[in-house]
């Protein structure tokens, strides 16, 4: 299942829509939840994340290697 955990609450994710690097080298996800309309799109830090299956998909699909 791929979810996040935000505020202890756990929500599904629909899909990853894009990423960016902060200050710390550290990737952030800009999130679409599964369930929720695109204005409700959300960042999400990696370490946010309870599985990285959906990162390592959404870095296939741009052919960028993703390393945990």
């Amino acid at each position: 299942m791929r979810e996040v955990d935000k505020d202890n609450k756990f929500y599904k994710i629909e899909d990853i829509i894009q990423h960016k690097i902060t200050d710390g080298h550290k990737y952030t996800f800009l999130v679409k939840w599964k369930g929720y309309e695109n204005k409700d799109n959300s960042w999400v830090k990696e370490d946010d994340f309870n599985e990285k299956d959906i990162i390592k998909d959404y870095f296939c699909k741009k052919h960028i290697i993703y390393y945990i």
